[in-house]
């Protein structure tokens, strides 16, 4: 073999062992994520105090990602084909630019949300100041209709005790009345009596 062609097949070589770590990568992530769905594996991790999750991130900690992320790839890329001629650091950045698109329309989501049950609340706010706003006012009205109606029944007691002092000057006139038309009545007759009286002495 020619020196110029030793690189080549170094090369060639170097690419068959890349193909074949992405498809070795592939089924060590595969193995993992059936372990990973095993409900068995959380209880008996959690039986002996570790996390499931760290105990298969120590799996792959050769590689470049950890073991969420390797599992993310394989929902993006489900093809073994992919993981043996595709960039795997190139698949890396399309899965996590990937999330972070899905993790900003969640929080724009939540935003949006947030805005509505501030407006509800706002609105709710609103509502409660108008019904308690009304609340005052019919309770005003109420305090002044009962000061109307104590002033209706004192000017009725005035108005009565009136009539109860103009009853009695009523009476108090008509006595008097009777009183001066008895003394006309009196001195009339004293006039005519005494009449005859003063003629004869006139004559005399």
């Amino acid at each position: 073999m020619a020196k110029q062609d030793l690189w080549k097949a170094l090369l060639e070589q170097h690419d068959k062992l890349r193909k074949l770590a992405g498809v070795t990568l592939y089924d060590r992530v595969t193995l993992l994520a059936k372990v990973y769905e095993d409900p068995q594996f959380v209880v008996d991790m959690k039986a002996d105090g570790k996390s499931h999750i760290e105990e298969l991130d120590k799996r792959v900690s050769d590689t470049c990602a950890n073991f969420t992320e390797l599992l993310q790839m394989l929902k993006m890329f489900p093809r073994r084909q992919s993981w043996s001629s595709g960039d795997l650091s190139a698949m890396r950045l399309k899965m996590l630019d990937k999330l972070r698109g899905k993790q900003k329309k969640q929080q724009a989501k939540k935003g949006d949300k947030e805005k509505e049950d501030n407006g509800r609340h706002n609105r709710r706010t609103a509502t409660l100041a108008q019904v308690n706003e009304r609340d005052a006012e019919i309770e005003r009205l109420k305090s002044e209709l009962k000061t109307g109606n104590q002033l209706i029944k004192s000017l009725e007691m005035q108005l009565e005790t009136m009539q109860g002092a103009l009853e009695t000057s009523r009476q108090t006139i008509g006595s008097l009345n009777e009183t001066v038309s008895l003394f006309k009545l009196t001195q009339e007759q004293r006039e005519k009596e005494t009449a005859p009286k003063r003629k004869r002495a006139t004559a005399k």
